[in-house]
C-alpha cells in the first residue's frame, strides 16, 4: 500500500497494530474472565505458584477428588477442604495432597497430573514424587 517512510503509512500501521494489541488484551480477559473461580480465591493461589482462573479449577477437582478418597485423615481432609474453600497454607498442603493423591487411582493421579501440567501448575514436582 505505502511505503513505511510515509508518514500516512506509519500512522496506519501504529493503529492497527494498537487495535491488534487491544483485541488480544480484550480476549485475554474474557479467557480468565470465564473462570468460576473468583479473582479473590485466584490471588489466594497465585501466592502458591498457580498462576489463572483455569489452573486453579485444574487443582480444586484434583483436591475434590482427594478429599473425597477413602483412607485420608481428618486432619489432612480438614487441610484440603480449607484449600478448596479458598483458604490454602503453603505449609501443610502439599503433604496432605501428597497423601491424597497416594490413595487414588494410578489413572486419576495421572489425569490430574496432565491437567495440572497443562494449566502451568508446577508446584507438585518435587513434594508428591
Amino acid at each position: 500500500m505505502y511505503e513505511m517512510t510515509d508518514p500516512v503509512a506509519a500512522r496506519q500501521a501504529a493503529k492497527a497494530a494498537e487495535r491488534e494489541r487491544l483485541k488480544r488484551a480484550r480476549e485475554r480477559r474474557e479467557i480468565q474472565g470465564s473462570s468460576s473461580v473468583s479473582s479473590f480465591v485466584q490471588r489466594k493461589w497465585r501466592w502458591l505458584g498457580v498462576g489463572d482462573g483455569e489452573a486453579v479449577e485444574a487443582v480444586l477437582a484434583m483436591l475434590t477428588e482427594a478429599v473425597a478418597a477413602t483412607g485420608l485423615s481428618e486432619a489432612e481432609r480438614a487441610i484440603l477442604t480449607q484449600a478448596i474453600g479458598g483458604d490454602p497454607d503453603r505449609d501443610s498442603l502439599l503433604p496432605a495432597v501428597r497423601m491424597g493423591l497416594g490413595l487414588l487411582s494410578p489413572e486419576s493421579v495421572l489425569g490430574n497430573l496432565r491437567s495440572l501440567w497443562a494449566g502451568g501448575v508446577r508446584w507438585l514436582n518435587l513434594e508428591v514424587s
